[in-house]
């Protein structure tokens, strides 16, 4: 149903009817079951749409994932800057050139790879080099500039790391020796190293749906964050549950407002998504909380109700 024909051309031309078809799947009706040998297949939905349906709805649902994307920004704008003066700080003591020193690395990082015939590529650092020395050559940051004019190069990795993405500051990381994964780690509160690696994977898997205006809401995420152990973060406990909470988006929020309240800042970023959440527009049985991972009495939970540390 389109009430307002001139409402839905302008989200046609601006949005494009692609973008948009994303959001009219849950309002296509099911398909009768399929069963075959005693197992449900999926199947995609039909292109009759279900009763009262509306563009208007439609609407309403992609409003709140342009919102969602926006808040989920936020809180990764605060904890790349954290995450990155964190590990600037303490590598630097170490060493003002601890990204060009390949001891700090871990040695499978820096390990030349072999393929099927034994012939050898370029190890992961070597990569990971390649794509760090391109943003420093691109980088028109007046710091990289002001650096360059005064002082003699290798650019310390205080002024390098300004200008990675967060996909490079997470290879980066992962690429570290043990004893310093673990010693970063634990700024956040975290006691295996393994947690925080997969944690800024699944950050920067985020970003980038974000940052391309991508479908999010209800979005099942190829870099799902890893679950604590049993008692090992009580507060992020509850993801050891579904594993269907973790692998869309709500698990990495989850994991987002722990980071932000161990980095120390006020617990403003989770009311702001409680609010967003509470305005969510349930309008098909398949655009749901339940859609995008979020538990029931999700609201209600220690994590997001925590004072500033």
């Amino acid at each position: 149903m389109v009430r307002d024909d001139q409402q839905a051309l302008w989200y046609l031309e601006t949005a494009g009817y692609y973008r948009l078809s994303g959001y009219f799947y849950p309002f296509r009706c099911l398909p009768e079951p399929l069963v075959v040998n005693g197992k449900a297949q999926r199947q995609p939905r039909l292109s009759e749409f279900i009763a009262q349906s509306s563009f208007d709805a439609v609407a309403s649902l992609y409003r709140f994932d342009n919102e969602l994307r926006l808040l989920a920004l936020s809180a990764i704008e605060k904890l790349e800057i954290a995450i990155r003066a964190k590990i600037a700080h303490y590598l630097a003591e170490k060493d003002p050139s601890a990204h060009l020193n390949a001891e700090l690395m871990h040695v499978k990082f820096r390990a030349p790879i072999l393929d099927d015939v034994g012939n050898a590529a370029p190890s992961n650092y070597e990569v990971w080099l390649q794509q760090h020395s391109k943003l420093i050559t691109r980088s028109k940051e007046d710091f990289v500039k002001h650096f360059r004019d005064k002082y003699e190069p290798p650019i310390p990795i205080w002024v390098s790391i300004e200008v990675w993405d967060f996909g490079l500051l997470s290879h980066f990381f992962n690429g570290l020796n043990d004893i310093d994964k673990a010693a970063i780690a634990s700024f956040f509160g975290l006691s295996r190293f393994v947690l925080l690696a997969s944690w800024l994977r699944s950050i920067s898997h985020l970003r980038n749906i974000c940052a391309h205006h991508s479908r999010l809401w209800n979005r099942a995420l190829i870099d799902n964050p890893k679950p604590p152990g049993r008692n090992e973060i009580p507060l992020l406990e509850h993801l050891m549950g579904d594993p269907h909470d973790r692998t869309h988006v709500y698990g990495t929020l989850a994991i987002m407002q722990f980071l932000l309240v161990k980095t120390g800042f006020e617990n403003a970023w989770a009311d702001k998504l409680k609010s967003l959440v509470g305005t969510f527009p349930v309008l098909s049985p398949a655009a749901t909380l339940h859609a995008m991972g979020f538990p029931e009495h999700w609201d209600k939970l220690a994590l997001w109700n925590l004072p500033k540390e």
